[in-house]
């Protein structure tokens, strides 16, 4: 593996992908009413409209399963889900019950690249706004997170607006991609770089040759957590 490499690349759009759910309702459309679908799924006309239009951007996984016992014929099923995340009712419905088990992964919208605090939002650990699923085949500790990026200084193998997943239990070596966060004199910062130590001095490092080099000054730099960078969302 090359210096700085990220070890895993997920493609979590395939995975979860609610495109073919909007698909699934604009075809119900040109045969029935929003109207006739809310009294089989039990889910409002407005909120199926907004949903198609992609004004609601993740509807729940409840409301997906609803629909499709509504109209299994045009709306497809949720491609995967966590069984455990699934209420009984859910749980207990046989195609349902056929998913993989996958890991929830809480999202955070740190910036990654612009100045201020990072905040798990004073959720629980595991617990977010927002979440992805991955493989359980993917090795992930219960404190695993992602974050989503801003800023162009590890373009152009990590784009602002990807996702990267980090994990506090791996370790991390020279050379690896990380998530850094601290609070200095000015502001708070995270960043994904990549990670270099040497002598007890703390570099992190950019792909982008347009931006230099983060040293670490332990003099005014406080509460630095440095994790590992695990997996990385090219956002399509």
């Amino acid at each position: 593996m090359a210096k700085g490499e990220i070890p895993v690349t997920l493609n979590f759009m395939s995975i979860l992908d609610y495109e073919i759910l909007r698909q699934g309702l604009r075809a119900y459309a040109q045969e029935g009413t929003y109207k006739d679908l809310e009294r089989k799924s039990g889910i409002s006309s407005s909120n199926i409209g907004r949903i198609a239009d992609s004004q609601v951007k993740r509807p729940s996984l409840e409301t997906w399963s609803a629909l499709h016992r509504a109209a299994p014929e045009l709306i497809p099923p949720p491609p995967v889900k966590g069984r455990a995340d699934l209420p009984p009712e859910l749980a207990a419905d046989p195609e349902i019950s056929a998913w993989p088990d996958l890991h929830r992964v809480p999202v955070f919208n740190a910036g990654a690249g612009e100045p201020s605090g990072f905040s798990d939002g004073g959720y629980p650990v595991g617990e977010a706004e927002d979440f992805i699923y991955l493989p359980q085949e993917v090795r992930l500790g219960r404190n695993a997170f992602a974050i989503k990026v801003c800023g162009q200084s590890m373009e152009p193998e990590i784009m602002m607006g990807d996702i990267v997943v980090v994990d506090p239990d791996w370790r991390l070596e020279n050379g690896q991609v990380c998530f850094a966060t601290w609070s200095d004199d000015d502001f708070g910062q995270r960043l994904v770089k990549i990670y270099h130590e040497e002598n007890g001095r703390i570099m992190l490092l950019s792909r982008n040759p347009l931006h230099g080099p983060v040293v670490l000054d332990p003099e005014k730099d406080r509460g630095v957590r440095i994790y590992k960078v695990v997996g990385h969302y090219k956002r399509l």
